[in-house]
């Protein structure tokens, strides 16, 4: 189904009602790469980036999980040294929906001075926290047993001490 710039080059939006139906009818979604630079000058709403956000809140997914590692075969083709790579096997776990992503308000604006800013809120919620932090432990547990905690507490203060 088309999605991103290709669905935008076909009807206008970049997340079609027949496609979001679709998805959620469907048992699994295969994801591709949605936009490039054609469509970088577009209006946010009509930005290929836009419809992953629509697809992310339409059907409730919060989590993404990252695998990485490094297959034997592959480790001196590693633009790091092979005592790095070598044996690499990370899953990151990456918050999807809340946060900067949705939070309110957002938008351009003019300050005190008359310069023009660009403002977007960080808000999170308790359940969103503690959902996200359950799929990492769980993840964790299912896998090797350690789980690495990483977040922007040195700046970011109030989602982090949340």
């Amino acid at each position: 189904m088309p999605m991103g710039g290709a669905a935008l080059d076909l009807t206008g939006v970049p997340l079609p009602e027949e496609t979001l139906l679709a998805a959620k009818q469907s048992d699994a979604i295969l994801l591709g790469a949605i936009g490039g630079y054609k469509w970088d000058t577009n209006e946010k709403h009509l930005k290929p980036e836009t419809g992953l956000l629509q697809l992310r809140e339409a059907l409730k997914v919060f989590a993404n999980l990252r695998p990485a590692s490094v297959l034997p075969q592959l480790v001196d083709a590693s633009t790091l040294k092979k005592e790095v790579a070598e044996g690499v096997d990370l899953m990151v776990v990456r918050e999807l929906t809340g946060g900067i992503y949705f939070g309110k308000p957002r938008g351009f604006s003019t300050d005190e001075n008359g310069e023009e800013i660009g403002f977007n809120t960080e808000v999170y919620a308790t359940y969103e926290i503690d959902r996200i932090a359950r799929i990492a432990f769980e993840t964790a547990r299912k896998r090797r047993g350690k789980l690495c905690s990483v977040d922007k507490a040195n700046v970011l203060e109030v989602a982090s001490r949340l």
